[in-house]
């Protein structure tokens, strides 16, 4: 495992020493060639991060902020000690991703969402970061999940507008409009008055 491409090029990444699955090269690759245009200065959130793989690319790619979440404590760990072989100076979390994001108090451009398939908290990570207010307009969260499992094509204000299917994984790419959450807070208030 390895940073791709940017100003940490082929520095090589530990995996944690847990059953996670990582983002293979190729595969990220494809998704970074995707966002491309959204990760340079973006705040980037990295959510269930595991070996911190995909925020660490976003930084070697010109991100300018990046925090990265995880429950598992060997997966934070293994995280900082990624940051320090890239010199990425970034926020580690060990904590469940919707105390994480109770805690935090900055707003973000791209969000990666890559929780253990069978978990399945594709949902609850979009409307969490909608509830609690943690996304800039235009925000993008990608949600790399197994092909067979299909995603909402709306959560909160949050649509999806592109996915990307490689092999047995898929990424489901969503935007963040905040009109889009308004009408969707305010056909909730109506839905609970009728």
């Amino acid at each position: 495992m390895r940073i791709i491409a940017g100003k940490c090029k082929g520095r090589k990444l530990d995996a944690p020493p847990t059953d996670m699955r990582p983002t293979l090269d190729r595969t990220k690759e494809t998704l970074f060639n995707i966002l491309q245009l959204k990760v340079p200065d973006a705040a980037v959130l990295d959510l269930f991060a595991g070996s911190g793989s995909l925020g660490l690319e976003a930084f070697s790619r010109g991100a300018a902020k990046v925090v990265f979440v995880d429950v598992d404590r060997r997966a934070a760990e293994t995280v900082k000690s990624n940051c320090k072989k890239v010199g990425c100076e970034a926020v580690v979390l060990t904590a469940h991703f919707e105390s994480a994001l109770a805690q935090l108090k900055e707003k973000f451009d791209l969000i990666f969402i890559d929780p253990p398939y069978k978990l399945n908290f594709y949902y609850r990570a979009l409307k969490t970061l909608c509830d609690f207010d943690r996304l800039n307009d235009g925000a993008v969260a990608v949600c790399e999940h197994s092909s067979e499992d299909k995603l909402p094509e709306k959560v909160g204000g949050f649509l999806k507008y592109r996915e990307k299917k490689m092999g047995k994984c898929q990424f489901s790419f969503y935007r963040f409009e905040s009109g889009l959450q308004s009408l969707t807070e305010d056909g909730e208030q109506r839905d609970r008055e009728d």
